[in-house]
């Protein structure tokens, strides 16, 4: 499965044949997870989750095989894939969770993480929605101490700001730190849309952020030409960003607007291909994505509410 999940092949048959014998083999009395060490139990949830292949029943065998390991054993890399695993396929696990937060905690650093796992582990636990403090402070203060973050890429460096805004984190310090990064860099260029978009959000869910941080994605979006893949979602966090910070750009919402719209137009048009395999609720999330656009950007003076 991992070679399938890297590849990027689908291969949906094959994952719901190994997770259903898995799960059939433990109910016979023949628990072959059992014999699952670390390595083996964190890269088959990071298979599962990173192919977008739900199988809930197993994950339940998973968590709790996990629930018998000792997470000494666990190097820094199964760690965050187990918990990124977890939270990207949204499994409720609140014992995974709370294993995981309280032996990571308990380590003396956290210099073993590299910092694509310090960013994955914070994005699961805000990802799945579990209260835990002590996770937040323990990574905020080893990236606060940190000589520079150049090691961060600007997704992971995304992903550190979005979850610690939206698990309700407030280290202002952190932000200011992340802040001054991506100020003092040459340009945005290696910034995916989503990245943009986590990171403006983040920014102005935080509070008291400042402006330059904001000044300096705009230049960057109006720089760009107009067939850059903004999705809608992107779209609606940038136009909530600004707004929410009370930042006027006129120029930026009109073109955040037109994004927002070329994104309704590819997403008529797959759902025209794929409308068998696209469910009602997923074409009502795109619909409602695109009216928040239209309503905060006609709330900014940009577009008349259609």
């Amino acid at each position: 499965v991992w070679a399938f999940a890297e590849a990027g092949k689908p291969a949906r048959e094959v994952f719901k044949s190994i997770g259903n014998r898995i799960v059939a083999l433990d109910q016979a009395g023949s628990p072959i997870l059992q014999s699952f060490g670390p390595r083996d139990v964190s890269t088959l949830v990071w298979a599962f989750a990173k192919s977008g292949e739900m199988h809930t029943h197993l994950f339940e065998k998973l968590a709790d095989r996990l629930l018998a390991l000792d997470l000494d054993s666990f190097s820094s890399q199964e760690l965050s894939n187990v918990v990124w695993g977890f939270a990207k396929n949204e499994e409720p696990q609140p014992e995974i969770f709370e294993k995981l937060a309280k032996h990571i905690v308990s380590l003396d650093n956290l210099h073993s993480f590299s910092a694509q796992e310090l960013a994955n582990t914070v994005w699961a636990f805000a990802k799945a929605g579990e209260s835990q403090p002590m996770i937040f402070d323990k990574v905020g203060s080893h990236i606060l101490a940190l000589d520079n973050l150049h090691l961060f890429s600007h997704g992971d460096l995304a992903n550190v700001v979005w979850a610690f805004a939206k698990a309700g984190e407030s280290q202002p310090k952190l932000f200011d730190k992340v802040a001054d990064h991506i100020i003092a860099l040459d340009n945005l260029h290696s910034f995916s849309p989503g990245d943009l978009s986590n990171t403006v959000w983040a920014f102005a869910k935080a509070g008291g952020m400042p402006s330059e941080i904001f000044d300096k994605v705009a230049d960057h979006v109006l720089a760009l030409d107009d067939s850059h893949p903004f999705k809608a979602e992107d779209c609606s966090q940038i136009l909530w960003a600004y707004e929410t910070a009370q930042i006027e750009h006129p120029r930026l919402v009109e073109k955040v607007a037109a994004y927002a719209e070329n994104a309704k137009i590819m997403i008529d048009a797959e759902t025209a291909d794929k409308k068998s395999q696209e469910t009602f609720d997923e074409r009502m999330r795109n619909v409602e994505k695109e009216e928040e656009v239209a309503s905060i950007a006609a709330k900014l003076g940009v577009l008349k509410r259609r």
